[in-house]
């Protein structure tokens, strides 16, 4: 059912041809994947998440003074749920893409969901995109 589901859902973008500029639906709470990177900021650091089908999650964090580690978890539903939320409501297809750059010592940011791909430096962030960045870093937090 989900496999009909995700091809339904396939076939509905490609006719829609590029439509991206308008948010994707979410899929189903076991379909969510995701894929979010900061890196950068004064100490040099790199956090990520990467969340695949079955709310897989893997967290992976690295730094000059603390190495790296990586930790692997369930990430529960009502994340996903607040997740697909916030996703939704910060249509990824409207954000503009990266400016030209040299913002020093800031947190450079990289995501991918539902096909959408955004790469922002930290002063470039939207407000309706700082919030699930800030529910990603929590979560990344809770798991480091």
């Amino acid at each position: 059912m989900r496999s009909l589901a995700a091809t339904l859902s396939c076939v509905l973008a490609f006719v829609g041809g590029g439509a991206t500029g308008a948010s994707a639906a979410p899929t189903s709470v076991h379909d969510f994947s995701l894929a979010y990177k900061r890196s950068g900021g004064i100490a040099s650091s790199t956090q990520a998440l990467a969340v695949r089908e079955g709310r897989f999650a893997t967290v992976t964090t690295s730094s000059s003074s603390a190495g790296s580690h990586r930790t692997r978890f369930r990430l529960p539903i009502r994340d996903v749920l607040s997740l697909q939320k916030g996703l939704t409501r910060a249509h990824l297809g409207s954000i503009p893409p990266r400016g030209p750059g040299g913002c020093a010592d800031c947190f450079a940011y990289n995501l991918r969901y539902q096909g959408l791909h955004v790469e922002l430096e930290e002063i470039d962030v939207p407000a309706r995109l700082r919030e699930v960045f800030d529910q990603i870093d929590a979560i990344i937090d809770a798991h480091t």
